[in-house]
């Protein structure tokens, strides 16, 4: 069980770091970016982001309820 709560927080890191490349190419966009995807991918990180914040309470708290450290 602790090795899913780890995947899961590695890919909270990963998605993490993409949603802050996104944020900072929408506050300093280059002349090919596209602001109209960049949005679209800014929306959808994030909720891949709520998502896996979700699997990783659920896991967390199965973990702790069969009383493996997490």
């Amino acid at each position: 069980m602790a090795k899913r709560v780890a995947a899961i927080e590695a890919e909270v890191e990963k998605l993490e770091a993409k949603l802050g490349d996104i944020e900072a190419r929408l506050a300093s966009p280059g002349s090919g970016d596209d602001l109209v995807a960049l949005s679209h991918d800014y929306a959808k990180v994030k909720d891949e982001i709520a998502a896996r914040m979700e699997e990783w309470e659920a896991a967390t708290l199965e973990a702790e309820s069969l009383g493996a450290a997490v």
